[in-house]
């Protein structure tokens, strides 16, 4: 699922600027968090 909305003022993402820096926030929806972040971390530590 990808959702796209406007700016929110609020938030800390906000529409680029001119000066070639994107700002955007990427939320990743996982079953498990815990089983994913123990994955995510062994295999960094191999």
């Amino acid at each position: 699922m990808i959702m796209i909305e406007g700016e929110r003022p609020s938030q800390p993402s906000r529409a680029s600027r001119n000066d070639g820096i994107s700002s955007m926030v990427i939320f990743i929806y996982v079953e498990d968090v815990d089983k994913t972040i123990e994955r995510s971390l062994l295999k960094v530590l191999r």
